[in-house]
């Protein structure tokens, strides 16, 4: 289970809870399962502000690299 994960259930429960008004309690379990063999791993997660918050930084970040992406695609034609 990557970390990336925890990040997505994070920005997930927000997004809920500003849908729907209501605050969430508890931790989030995140569950993976193989492929192949059907053998699952899980994931606890219970620092939702933390991990919301890097999930908003992440987010600036990527919006950054589009806009530089532009940025040089433009400058280099």
């Amino acid at each position: 289970i990557y970390n990336d994960y925890r990040y997505q259930v994070a920005s997930y429960r927000a997004a809920h809870e500003e849908e729907t008004g209501k605050k969430l309690s508890g931790d989030s379990i995140i569950v993976r399962f193989d492929k192949e063999t059907a053998q699952f791993e899980t994931m606890q997660c219970n620092d939702h502000d933390k991990d919301l918050s890097a999930f908003l930084g992440l987010l600036e970040v990527a919006k950054r690299e589009k806009e530089l992406a532009k940025i040089w695609r433009e400058n280099h034609r």
